[in-house]
């Protein structure tokens, strides 16, 4: 930073007059001073520019404008904010409605509500006990039942908005669980069902047992989209107190929950497929690119079948180069991805030894289908000599899920070689 305020003054340390050294050393040392709090002041700045036009700013900002030629942008405006704000609520909108994407076509759910919901009642309040400090005076209990009496003739005429004022009146006198749940079913009648889950939990607050409230949660909450929710709510309210219109309610929000859960599954399982497709897809490019490097090995070491000196066929599991009458094979990407199976490997190397390891391992639910894959892939492409003249015995001619047995003229196989066998219930006796 100092040796830019030099550069900034076409200076050079042996042109400095003494003028000009006194304001660049003033200038350092203010830096030098400040240097703790410089990255604090390099983030404000960043977070928000308009800082720097602020009054505890301007000599900062004089300083910087009039020895250094540094330019600040002009400060916003409050249309540049309010644009600004827009833009990223409109953004955060479009987000949060991709989220929440149904998942079903539901056309009685019920959109984000106009009007806010009420402020809850302190719980205090709702669990007053009216006879301890909690009971009304005449005129209280006289305005509640003039309240109620009211908002249910409003309900009954359809006026929900007039029945929402004096249910709310009586509420202000003295919460209730029923008073509650009649609220909640003015709101869904208007529908404002995230008040009406409010009221109906208020409500559950102070009967939990309440068969009106739960009823009302789970219908509100059926037109909200939460149907696994109101599938529990409804079926615990229609258990206390049942009637048809919950019923079909009820009913309605199983199917959409259903619905959803075998949406969700599809999902799941395109994801699995397509997972397993890209596995599968790599598994293939590791085995081309092994049958790619084994083909120039076997190049390398003088054609196919002849061998690298006490090396072998890489990943393949046999030792000496590829085996005569296996070169086509050795280009079939499944037979190499099945190579590259380090348990088929290890199969394949000891029956160079013992070819009974071969046949036991046909029964390891992981290794044998790969090994009748390879048997099938090889058909009888490889004679009934074995692998050059005595290594590996004749595929083809195979026990085990392979075929048949191996003859003695064309496998070094004995009984004595294979797995020892249970015995029978005969020979036990």
């Amino acid at each position: 930073f100092f040796f830019q305020i030099l550069q900034s003054e076409s200076l050079s340390l042996s042109l400095l007059t003494p003028a000009r050294t006194k304001k660049v050393v003033f200038v350092f040392q203010i830096v030098m001073s400040y240097e703790p709090h410089l990255q604090s002041l390099v983030d404000a700045l960043r977070a928000d520019p308009d800082v720097v036009h602020g009054a505890s700013f301007s000599e900062f900002r004089a300083l910087f404008e009039s020895q250094f030629g540094a330019r600040f942008p002009p400060p916003k405006t409050k249309k540049d904010v309010e644009e600004e704000d827009g833009k990223e609520e409109g953004t955060s909108t479009t987000k949060q409605q991709q989220q929440q994407q149904p998942l079903v076509d539901d056309p009685d759910v019920v959109g984000p509500e106009s009007e806010p919901v009420p402020k809850r009642i302190e719980e205090s309040k709702l669990m007053m006990d009216p006879n301890n400090g909690g009971a009304l005076t005449e005129d209280e209990a006289n305005a509640m039942i003039d309240a109620k009496s009211k908002a249910s003739s409003a309900f009954a005429a359809g006026d929900y908005a007039s029945a929402l004022e004096y249910y709310t009146k009586a509420l202000d006198i003295q919460p209730s669980a029923l008073t509650f749940s009649k609220r909640a079913e003015c709101f869904m009648k208007l529908k404002r069902n995230a008040a009406a889950t409010q009221d109906c939990e208020q409500a559950l607050k102070i009967n939990p047992d309440s068969a009106k409230a739960l009823k009302v949660l789970g219908t509100a909450q059926r037109y909200l989209g939460q149907y696994e929710e109101a599938c529990k709510n409804l079926g615990q309210g229609l258990a206390i107190d049942f009637d048809e219109q919950s019923a079909k309610v009820e009913k309605e929000a199983e199917k959409f929950f259903h619905e959803i859960r075998v949406a969700k599954s599809k999902e799941k399982a395109k994801k699995e497929q397509e997972e397993k497709r890209k596995m599968e897809e790599e598994r293939r490019k590791r085995a081309e690119e092994a049958m790619k490097n084994a083909n120039a090995n076997a190049n390398n070491a003088g054609g196919p079948g002849g061998g690298t000196p006490g090396g072998g066929f890489p990943n393949s599991g046999f030792p000496g180069g590829i085996p005569p009458g296996m070169e086509g094979m050795m280009n079939d990407p499944e037979i190499m991805a099945a190579m590259m199976n380090p348990k088929v490997m290890n199969v394949l190397q000891q029956a160079q030894t013992n070819p009974g390891a071969l046949i036991a391992a046909m029964n390891d639910p992981e290794v044998g289908p790969l090994l009748n894959k390879i048997v099938a892939k090889m058909g009888g492409s490889m004679g009934s000599g074995g692998m050059g003249g005595g290594g590996m015995p004749d595929f083809a001619n195979m026990g085990g899920r392979a075929g048949g047995g191996a003859s003695a003229a064309s496998s070094r196989f004995t009984e004595e070689d294979a797995p020892p066998r249970s015995a029978t219930v005969d020979e036990v006796d």
